[in-house]
């Protein structure tokens, strides 16, 4: 059994967390979808700052952009809920340790791809107006 990481926190085998609206699960270092959706919460939103979020509330949900899943190992996608332009600022922690920070425009109300491919773990960690 190995243990997943997310944001520098390690899970334990078993562990669930919520990723936009699907419950993900923590197997042999690895986190696979469950196949059963996130339930709704009035108290808490989804954060997807991240390639898998958690639940906070509504009040630490600060950006426009969030990570949504297009079923794709090595891409992700990029949404932007709010009707001005954004600039993602997003972290790459690649395979080799090192980190890579990109800029990511995305118009309003609307959704880009991102590669993910050299990277082992990927967040927005600020954002920008364009």
């Amino acid at each position: 059994m190995s243990n997943c990481v997310y944001a520098g926190q390690e899970y334990s085998e078993g562990a669930e967390v919520c990723h936009e609206t699907r419950v993900m699960k923590c197997v042999s270092g690895a986190w696979i979808d469950t196949g059963r959706s996130c339930e709704a919460n009035e108290e808490s939103e989804l954060e997807v700052t991240s390639t898998i979020a958690r639940r906070v509330a509504p009040s630490q949900c600060t950006f426009c952009c969030r990570f949504f899943n297009i079923g794709q190992v090595t891409r992700v996608g990029l949404r932007n809920t709010c009707t001005e332009c954004k600039v993602a600022v997003i972290n790459f922690n690649l395979f080799n340790g090192k980190h890579e920070i990109r800029k990511f425009k995305v118009p309003g109300k609307s959704d880009i791809e991102v590669d993910t491919s050299k990277s082992q773990l990927t967040e927005i960690i600020d954002e920008e107006t364009c």
